[in-house]
């Protein structure tokens, strides 16, 4: 199980240098069009999202051991205490009352620390990470963005069966750069998996808290930013809470419309692209048999 461990690490490790390709983001309204090409970017809070699994408060019992019993024998590798120090920025910036113990001075030290009896109680630190986990969703938000802009249930759920939009970003990693953190402010992708590990001992599983979600949502490609709602801008809308975060215009590359988009809805979106002052290429999506293809258009 450790080598696998090691080897999604490895995985994860790879497909995070290597550049992002465009990312797609599928919206309903023309005004989400208009707001994400004037650069205004709206985070979601934990319980926006449609999936009942995000950020669990649980704990895989097996693993959790399990990984206690290697470390334990192991030690701390120089890569594995790099993220301890992540896990300490991610509860300063998220839940810093949660922080039950200092962040240990080195390696060497955090393994004298996991050698305490403090740490054989598995319903204590199951509890611990409950409440820091329950804090860290009051303030963390979500921008989600896909891989793929032709899936036929994304079309449907997000862009209001083809009447609705994708909106296009490119090079987004260059402005989301990342943190201290690992996680926060940064373009990752989710991982699938139909078994839940949840957080362990083995300080990288933080990733899994942020950026894991079930097999059953392995079609939308997710790929997602997490940041804190204290960076955004809070309006409440038509008696919704708005949490907005401004970035450059210049990563909205382009836009694609639905098939079933209305024609008025069409002109606006025209007259959006024309205005904009600066290149987006616009597409129009259609059908071919099953498959979502897309085509470019010349407004000039």
């Amino acid at each position: 199980m450790a080598a696998e461990i090691c080897m999604l690490h490895l995985l994860l490790f790879f497909i995070e240098i290597v550049a992002m390709p465009n990312l797609y983001k599928f919206v309903k309204s023309i005004d989400a069009v208009r707001n994400l090409i004037c650069g205004r970017l709206r985070f979601s809070t934990i319980s926006e999202l449609n999936d009942p699994c995000e950020l669990l408060d649980e704990i895989n019992r097996d693993l959790v051991i399990e990984s206690l019993k290697r470390i334990r024998k192991s030690g701390y590798s120089d890569y594995e205490y790099s993220w301890l120090q992540k896990q300490a920025a991610i509860l300063y910036a998220l839940a810093p009352d949660k922080q039950a113990i200092p962040l240990p001075v080195s390696a060497q030290d955090a393994h004298r620390q996991i050698m305490s009896s403090f740490y054989d109680n598995i319903d204590r630190m199951a509890q611990l990470q409950r409440d820091a986990v329950l804090e860290i969703r009051k303030i963390s938000g979500i921008l989600s963005l896909s891989l793929r802009y032709d899936s036929l249930p994304m079309w449907a759920h997000y862009a209001d069966n083809a009447r609705g939009f994708v909106v296009i970003f490119k090079d987004l990693e260059d402005f989301f750069s990342g943190d201290e953190t690992g996680v926060l402010d940064e373009v990752k992708p989710v991982i699938y998996s139909n078994v839940f590990r949840g957080m362990t001992f083995d300080p990288s599983s933080q990733n899994e808290l942020f950026f894991w979600k079930h097999a059953d949502w392995a079609y939308e490609q997710e790929v997602r930013v997490v940041s804190s709602l204290k960076k955004c801008n809070f309006s409440e809308i038509n008696g919704n809470n708005m949490f907005i975060r401004s970035i450059d215009k210049k990563y909205i590359s382009g836009i694609i419309l639905g098939w079933n988009i209305d024609k008025s809805i069409r002109s606006i979106a025209y007259s959006l692209i024309s205005d904009a002052g600066r290149p987006i290429e616009i597409f129009q999506a259609r059908l071919d048999k099953v498959t979502v293809v897309i085509d470019k258009l010349d407004l000039t």
